[in-house]
């Protein structure tokens, strides 16, 4: 059962350097549009998703010879939690990352992803 339509937040992060391997299939519902020019390219955003604000961590310390990204970012918008969900196991698909795990609470997912060398922990 689906639950009732209502304003979504979700909450995109991003973690290099921490290898993985995993698969899943799962087809996105259709009728979500991507949004273009997000702030992280490689990560998708419903097209009616409003950008709410972002933070990267200080990386200072970290020598230019290790490759690191650090991101945290909230869009707002409304729909069904678990469309959302299904959407972006589909789409992240297409930006190169791997499903990986899914943990669910009362209307509230949280979708793990990986690639070679990122995870992606996407919270709706």
């Amino acid at each position: 059962m689906k639950s009732r339509m209502k304003s979504l937040q979700v909450v995109l992060g991003i973690l290099a350097l921490v290898p993985f391997l995993s698969t899943a299939c799962v087809t996105p519902p259709k009728g979500i549009a991507t949004i273009k020019g997000t702030e992280q390219e490689d990560i998708p955003v419903p097209r009616d998703f409003e950008f709410k604000e972002s933070e990267s961590p200080d990386l200072k310390g970290i020598s230019e010879e290790s490759r690191f990204r650090s991101w945290h970012g909230s869009y707002r918008g409304t729909g069904y939690v678990g469309d959302i969900a299904s959407w972006y196991i589909g789409e992240m698909r297409k930006h190169g990352w791997r499903f990986k795990s899914r943990s669910e609470q009362v209307e509230r997912r949280k979708l793990c992803f990986e690639t070679q060398e990122e995870v992606s922990e996407i919270q709706i």
